[in-house]
C-alpha cells in the first residue's frame, strides 16, 4: 500500500457513497518470525494481514464494515454494508465528525535491509550463537523477527495520512541449570542490531545468576535496567486519560499542574524523535501527533484527550501516543553499578497486573536476573521475587538516571536507580 493507492480508493468510495461522510482505514503487516529453543530453530512463520475498515457517517449514526479483500468490487460491497449499518443504527451520543484536512509531516522509518532479511540469513546467525552457547554449557531460546508495516487513513473531507515502517527484533534467553540471562534489541534498521553483543549480554547474565539464594522480602534500593523500566512505565501511560481523570476514575484525577514525581523526572512522547521515531498520527482517525510533554520536572502537564472529550470540555485533543520517552542521565549501566555501594539489580519484569488503578499499584515478578551489588560489583544472585509497587512511587524515589536505551522499538528509557522498591514475596526459581 502506498499513498497513491489510498488516494485512489477513497476517491472511488466518495464517488459511490450515499451517506454524509465516509472514512477508509487500511492496516497492513508482513511479519517473518524465527523462533528457537533448546539450541535449535523450532519455527519459521510468515504472517501477512491486510485489514480494511470502511466507516459510514449518516447524521450522527455510524457503521463500519471490515474486509481483507482489496478489489474494487469488495470495497464497494463493504461500503454499502457500512452504509446499511449506519442507516439502521441509533444516533451515537458521543458522535464526533471526521477530521478536516490537516497536514502531517512524514517520519522516515523504512529500511530495505530489515524488509529483505531471509530465514536462511537469520538461521546462519542463530547457529553461530548456538555454537557459543554449547561451548559455554548453556541452552538458548528466543526469537528473531523482521517485517514491514503500514497504516493509511483517508476520509471524504479530504484528510489523508499514511505511514510505513520496518522492524527487526532479536531477543535471547541463555539458560543454565539454575539461572537465566536475557537481552534484546529492536530497531527499524537491521544495521543497528548487533546479535553478538546481545548474545554476550545474555551469556554474562546467566553466568552471574548461578547459585541463586532466597532474598528476604522488603523494600530495597534497586537499579532497574532499561528493559525493566520499559516493562513498568507503559502502565503509567495507559492510565493517562483526561476523561477518566475528570470523572474520577484514575490516579491523575485533580492532579494536572501538580507535582507527582521527583523534579528530575521528564516524560514525553514525540513521533519525530531521532532516536525513537514512531507513527505520526492516530491510526483510527488520522489525528496528527506531535511532541507532548506528560511530566515536566515532576509536574503533570498533559493527559491523553479524545476528540469527543476535547469538544465536550473545550479542550485540545491529544491523541494516544505511539512512543514514550523518559529523559535520562550520562552514566552507562556499568558506570551506575560501579558507583553503587549496596543495592539490587533487576534485569526485567513480567506478569505485571494492576492491583489498584487509583494509586497505580502494580504486581509482577522479576525475571532473568536479580543480582546483589556490593561496592560497585555484582557479587551474587537471588531467586526471583514478586513485587508490589507503583510507577508513581518509583518516580518519586529516583536517585539517578542512566543513559537511555531504545526498547522494543517504542520506548526510549534509561536504567533507573531508585531509593526503594518493594519486593513482597519469594519464588522457588
Amino acid at each position: 500500500m502506498k499513498m497513491d493507492w489510498l488516494s485512489e480508493k477513497i476517491k472511488l468510495l466518495i464517488k459511490n457513497k450515499s451517506v454524509d461522510e465516509i472514512t477508509l482505514r487500511v492496516v497492513r503487516e508482513s511479519q517473518n518470525l524465527t523462533r528457537f529453543a533448546e539450541n535449535h530453530i523450532i519455527q519459521n512463520v510468515t504472517k501477512k494481514t491486510n485489514d480494511i475498515y470502511i466507516t459510514a457517517f449518516n447524521g450522527k449514526s455510524t457503521g463500519t464494515a471490515r474486509t481483507q479483500d482489496t478489489s474494487e468490487e469488495s470495497l464497494l460491497r463493504n461500503l454499502k454494508r457500512a452504509e446499511e449499518i449506519a442507516i439502521n443504527s441509533p444516533e451515537d451520543p458521543e458522535f464526533i465528525e471526521p477530521l478536516e484536512p490537516i497536514e502531517i509531516n512524514g517520519v522516515d522509518r523504512y529500511f530495505n535491509n530489515a524488509r529483505d532479511l531471509t530465514p536462511e540469513e537469520k538461521a546462519e546467525e542463530i547457529n553461530k550463537i548456538k555454537k557459543e552457547a554449547v561451548a559455554k554449557g548453556m541452552e538458548i531460546a528466543g526469537q528473531y523477527l523482521n517485517g514491514e508495516y503500514s497504516v493509511g487513513f483517508a476520509n471524504s473531507l479530504g484528510h489523508i495520512a499514511f505511514h510505513q515502517h520496518t522492524l527487526v527484533n532479536f531477543s535471547i534467553t541463555a539458560m543454565l541449570d539454575d539461572s537465566s540471562g536475557y537481552a534484546g534489541e529492536a530497531d527499524e534498521n537491521l544495521d543497528k542490531i548487533n546479535l553478538g553483543r546481545v548474545a554476550d549480554i545474555a551469556f554474562t547474565k546467566a553466568s552471574l545468576g548461578k547459585n541463586p539464594v532466597e532474598l528476604t522480602t522488603g523494600e530495597y534500593p534497586v537499579i532497574l535496567e532499561a528493559q525493566a523500566i520499559a516493562d513498568f512505565i507503559p502502565f503509567l501511560k495507559w492510565m493517562m486519560d483526561r476523561r477518566a481523570a475528570d470523572e474520577g476514575y484514575v490516579y491523575f484525577s485533580g492532579r494536572l499542574g501538580k507535582k507527582i514525581a521527583s523534579e528530575n523526572v521528564n516524560l514525553y512522547s514525540d513521533p519525530y524523535n531521532f532516536d525513537n521515531p514512531s507513527e505520526p498520527f492516530v491510526s483510527e482517525n488520522g489525528l496528527p501527533l506531535g511532541k507532548i510533554v506528560w511530566i515536566e520536572n515532576g509536574v503533570l502537564k498533559n493527559l491523553q484527550t479524545s476528540r469527543y472529550w476535547a469538544k465536550k470540555k473545550n479542550l485540545k485533543p491529544i491523541g494516544f501516543a505511539t512512543n514514550i520517552i523518559l529523559e535520562g542521565g550520562k552514566k552507562s549501566l556499568e558506570e551506575m553499578i560501579k558507583s553503587c555501594d549496596d543495592a539490587l539489580l533487576i534485569t526485567r519484569l513480567w506478569y505485571i497486573r494492576f492491583v489498584n488503578r487509583m494509586d497505580l499499584n502494580l504486581t509482577g515478578m522479576t525475571r532473568d536476573g536479580l543480582y546483589k551489588i556490593k561496592n560497585g560489583e555484582i557479587v551474587s544472585a537471588f531467586k526471583n521475587m514478586r513485587f508490589n509497587d507503583s510507577p508513581i512511587r518509583l518516580l518519586n524515589s529516583v536517585a539517578e538516571f542512566g543513559i537511555p536505551r531504545r526498547i522494543q522499538g517504542y520506548c526510549l528509557v534509561p536504567p533507573v536507580f531508585v531509593k526503594g522498591f518493594k519486593l513482597s514475596s519469594t519464588t522457588l526459581f
